[in-house]
């Protein structure tokens, strides 16, 4: 915070890295070969506005970036309980569930010196079928890396797309389609 991420998304349909250094944000789809670069906003809150408004994109798990930050709004949340103790990959962690309008969540914040985020699910309420993400973190909390790990370098036969919503990557290629009523 305030200006640079780096996380991937994999599971057994794809595989997504997204990076961003303060000035630009890549969304890498490794097993198709393609990527999209977009010039970014200088923060993160910004980047996650941008990206919604413009790309209709949210962020994987973008809450756990807006939470207590300036413009996060607590009177989201409708209900929240406390479950007790609970146990995530061998790690004793704090249970609670969360009602909002549209989406109901539970998260596992491990106990002790580091409370992080262990697992999350969020069930989707919008949809009759209630599909449900979950997600399992590991953390490095001792991680080294510098600069060049929040940008992008294509690796050889990667191909550049444009962001649906932006504007084309080449010269060559055709003007979006006039709007006309």
């Amino acid at each position: 915070m305030p200006n640079r991420f780096r996380a991937e998304v994999e599971n057994d349909r794809f595989k997504r890295q997204f990076l961003y250094d303060g000035t630009t944000l890549t969304l890498f789809a490794e097993r198709a070969g393609f990527y999209a670069s977009i010039p970014a906003p200088p923060t993160i809150n910004q980047l996650m506005d941008k990206l919604d408004e413009k790309y209709g994109i949210s962020l994987p798990l973008e809450d756990l970036f807006r939470w207590g930050t300036k413009g996060w709004d607590a009177s989201l949340i409708k209900g929240a309980m406390d479950l007790g103790p609970s146990q995530v990959a061998g790690v004793t962690c704090e249970q609670y569930a969360v009602r909002q309008d549209d989406v109901d969540w539970q998260v596992w914040i491990q106990l002790g010196d580091f409370p992080l985020p262990r697992k999350i699910v969020i069930t989707t309420k919008t949809d009759e079928a209630r599909p449900q993400h979950t997600a399992v973190f590991t953390w490095n909390l001792a991680p080294s890396f510098n600069e060049a790990a929040f940008k992008f370098v294509p690796p050889p036969g990667v191909e550049r797309i444009a962001m649906l919503g932006d504007k084309p990557v080449n010269a060559t290629a055709a003007p979006p389609a006039s709007k006309t009523k």
